[in-house]
C-alpha cells in the first residue's frame, strides 16, 4: 500500500482513498480536486474506487475505466465527481 501525503498541516477535513491499478492510495486533504490531481497516474490500466471520509461521513464511487480516465483528463469532470461525493458527505 502506497501513502501519499501532500501537506502537513494538523488536521485535514477529507480522508481519500483511492483503488486504482491494483494499487491503494490514501491521501489526508482539504483540497480534493488537487489530491485528485496528484494521484494521476501515467496509465490507467482499470477501474477505479474513489472513498472520501469525513468525519463519520463516508461516500464510495466506482468509475468504470473509461469515467475514470475522464476523471483525471478533464477538470469539470473531476468537479461533477468531487461535488456528487460532497453532496453525499454533506
Amino acid at each position: 500500500m502506497k501513502k501519499v501525503t501532500l501537506k502537513k498541516a494538523p488536521k485535514k477535513d477529507y480522508l481519500l482513498e483511492v483503488v486504482m491499478n491494483n494499487e491503494t492510495f490514501t491521501v489526508e486533504t482539504d483540497n480534493l480536486d488537487e489530491a485528485l490531481i496528484a494521484l494521476k497516474p501515467e496509465q490507467l490500466l482499470s477501474e477505479v474506487y474513489v472513498k472520501v471520509t469525513k468525519g463519520e461521513a463516508v461516500c464510495e464511487r466506482r468509475l468504470s475505466l473509461n469515467d475514470a480516465k475522464r476523471v483525471f483528463l478533464n477538470d469539470v469532470n473531476r468537479e461533477v465527481l468531487i461535488n456528487n461525493l460532497l453532496i453525499v458527505n454533506g
